[in-house]
């Protein structure tokens, strides 16, 4: 049976926590959400997108033939239809509200991740860091296409607008990918907020601390740079 351990911090500016997030060791299940929208609405959006991912993977975990390659997509067009639906209800205040969703499953012999949005996942195995999920962004599609470089990206200002989220329209695709669980490696799960760390100081403190230290150490760390955003971040210990 796989740990895991979380914290979401405000951050040093932000007067809400838009972020949410899950573990649910029985289930297996670790998922983040990253919301947006004004007043109320990035962090309902959020929170209903993680409580609509739980309620759906628990009753479909019930079913005989029960596989996340097939049932964790769908949770995840699940949470989109009831954010959607949640902001067309006439509430002005939760109109365009959306969140990114990105979730880990583990699942026998193997570990399933989803993501829709710029909220990561990484791998940590043999004193090293890889990123497993691909952001969904304009910078990310920029950077892939090579109309910026990765030492361009602190001057850019649009560097934080994504091109796929949870809510904002009545359709989602859905990236998923699939690994075999090898020993002795952890994961990584974080809202954008982390981003102020780079890659290689997120793994020099993976390797200095525990995975249920590692959480805490990432949000001091991005507090003690000053910065803007809510942090969230998991680490699931398989």
């Amino acid at each position: 049976m796989s740990k895991a351990y979380g914290l979401s911090h405000v951050g040093n500016k932000r007067k809400k926590n838009q972020d949410s997030y899950l573990i649910d060791e029985e289930l297996q299940i670790y998922a983040i959400a990253d919301g947006m929208g004004g007043h109320k609405g990035g962090e309902i959006a959020s929170a209903t997108s993680i409580q609509a991912l739980q309620d759906f993977l628990k009753e479909a975990y019930k079913e005989e033939n029960f596989s996340p390659e097939t049932y964790l997509p769908h949770a995840f067009h699940e949470a989109n239809e009831q954010v959607f639906n949640k902001s067309q209800e006439g509430n002005k205040k939760l109109i365009g509200m959306g969140t990114t969703l990105v979730a880990c499953m583990i699942w026998k012999d193997k570990v399933f991740f989803a993501n829709v949005g710029d909220s990561r996942a990484y791998l940590l195995r043999d004193s090293e860091i890889w990123r497993i999920t691909e952001d969904h962004s304009i910078i990310n599609s920029q950077l892939k296409n090579g109309l910026v470089e990765e030492e361009q990206l602190p001057f850019l200002t649009h560097s934080n607008l994504i091109t796929r989220s949870i809510g904002f329209f009545p359709e989602i695709q859905v990236d998923l990918f699939i690994r075999d669980l090898l020993p002795k490696e952890n994961f990584l799960l974080c809202s954008d907020g982390l981003n102020e760390l780079s890659e290689k100081e997120i793994n020099n403190l993976a390797l200095k601390y525990a995975p249920e230290a590692l959480p805490k150490q990432c949000v001091k760390n991005v507090l003690d740079k000053e910065a803007n955003d809510n942090i969230t971040v998991i680490v699931v210990q398989p």
